[in-house]
């Protein structure tokens, strides 16, 4: 097979993975929602959890990784918003971690907008 014909059919596989809901990585398997959601979380953890930096985490275009998300029902926003409640749910009580800590790693600018996010969280 020529390198044109391959490329072809990879465009033309990815379009009709795509079609079905699932995006194609390079390697040959299927991106699922839990691939995104540790991504994201590595990207969190490093301190840049946009979906440019998710997208080249995955290796897949911004764009891609949007209309993925939107076909799976949900977005970027929401599964950022899932990760770092899940962050504030594992912190330590009365310990250590303060709220400005806790702040400039999830990508928060101030210790009251945690506090909103935890309130959110609980449901007030």
């Amino acid at each position: 097979m020529t390198p044109a014909l391959v490329a072809r059919l990879e465009a033309e596989a990815n379009s009709q993975l795509t079609a079905l809901g699932q995006l194609a990585k390079p390697g040959g398997h299927a991106m699922t929602l839990d691939d995104v959601c540790t991504a994201l979380r590595s990207c969190l953890a490093e301190g840049n959890a946009n979906l440019d930096r998710v997208a080249e985490r995955l290796v897949v275009s911004p764009r891609s990784l949007q209309r993925y998300l939107s076909s799976s029902g949900t977005s970027h926003r929401e599964i950022l918003l899932e990760a770092r409640g899940q962050v504030l749910a594992e912190r330590p009580h009365g310990g250590e971690s303060t709220l400005v800590e806790l702040a400039e790693p999830l990508g928060y600018v101030s210790a009251r907008s945690v506090t909103r996010a935890l309130r959110r969280l609980e449901g007030r």
